[in-house]
């Protein structure tokens, strides 16, 4: 999942890509050719975006008064996305991380789509927290967007 903790007002989200494959909101992709949108062929920080779509239920989930946004989250091949480009000063939240990332640890994008610790690359995606949970209960982490740093 993905949530925005902090933005800038009136910036765009680009929605005129596709999946490239199967993936989840919240996950850390690359534009690539076509409109397609996909994981990055080796880790980075350079040039990533976050992937989410409008939630709307449909068939049976339609007729449910409320669902959570977790029961809609995975995202299938070929489907529409937008596109959420980082900028310095906003903080994002996802749940879609490796194990072993805390607080002040710069992330990058591993090839999976999942954010990962960086170990010797440059990054300006900065851990400020590992404790806030969504909704109350699920785990993930706080992304702060930086000045970029190289991580030894």
């Amino acid at each position: 999942m993905f949530r925005v903790l902090e933005d800038i007002n009136a910036k765009n989200a680009d929605a005129m890509y596709s999946a490239g494959s199967a993936m989840t909101i919240g996950m850390g992709v690359v534009k690539g050719a076509n409109f397609e949108a996909d994981f990055p062929s080796e880790a980075t920080a350079t040039d990533v975006f976050f992937v989410t779509k409008e939630i709307i239920p449909t068939g049976l989930d339609t007729l449910k008064g409320e669902i959570s946004d977790y029961a809609l989250e995975a995202i299938a091949a070929g489907e529409k996305v937008v596109l959420v480009k980082p900028i310095v000063g906003e903080i994002y939240w996802t749940d879609q991380i490796d194990s072993g990332i805390a607080k002040d640890d710069y992330v990058v994008v591993g090839t999976d789509g999942k954010f990962e610790k960086a170990t010797s690359t440059k990054s300006n995606l900065k851990v400020v927290s590992t404790e806030v949970k969504d909704a109350g209960t699920h785990a993930g982490i706080a992304i702060e967007v930086v000045d970029w740093a190289t991580v030894s």
